[in-house]
């Protein structure tokens, strides 16, 4: 057989082998859910296509940064903390709130100050990823359920 034969029949292999890797890892970090609500809200506010798309990127890279195998190892425990995952009490809960409400808020300022829009649309999304993950992640909700009149239980 001829080598363009051999390298052809690597080269599908490998394609083959590379497509599925990568569904499994995309599957992995899936945020349909959370591009889906920020589409909803930030549409509703009069944000233009351009802006919601760079707020749903930066959203969506806040999971694929934490799980994908190119990134550096040093710098995962930074990344975990897009998340709002493994907070075993409410104390957890409200310091993980302060944290990032008070690092969102000098990112956004930092933003304004220097009007630097891109920076203001990625801070955005790394916010509302954290707070959509603070519904989907914890049973909040469950713990402390609203009545009718928006009060608490």
């Amino acid at each position: 057989m001829c080598r363009s034969y051999y390298i052809v029949c690597f080269s599908l292999v490998f394609l083959a082998i590379e497509s599925v890797f990568l569904s499994r890892h995309a599957a992995a970090f899936d945020a349909g859910h959370h591009l889906d609500q920020n589409r909803y809200v930030l549409k509703k506010e009069g944000f233009s296509e351009a802006a919601i798309d760079a707020v749903s990127l930066a959203n969506w890279l806040a999971d694929y940064y934490a799980t994908a195998p190119a990134v550096d190892p040093s710098v995962r425990p930074g990344l975990a903390r897009l998340q709002f995952d493994n907070l075993p009490d409410s104390q957890s809960a409200e310091n993980y709130f302060a944290w990032y409400a008070y690092n969102s808020k000098k990112l956004i300022q930092e933003a304004a100050q220097n009007n630097d829009r891109i920076q203001l649309l990625a801070t955005m999304g790394l916010v509302l990823h954290a707070l959509q993950d603070f519904y989907s992640h914890t049973n909040w909700t469950t713990l402390y359920p609203r009545y009718e009149d928006g009060s608490f239980n």
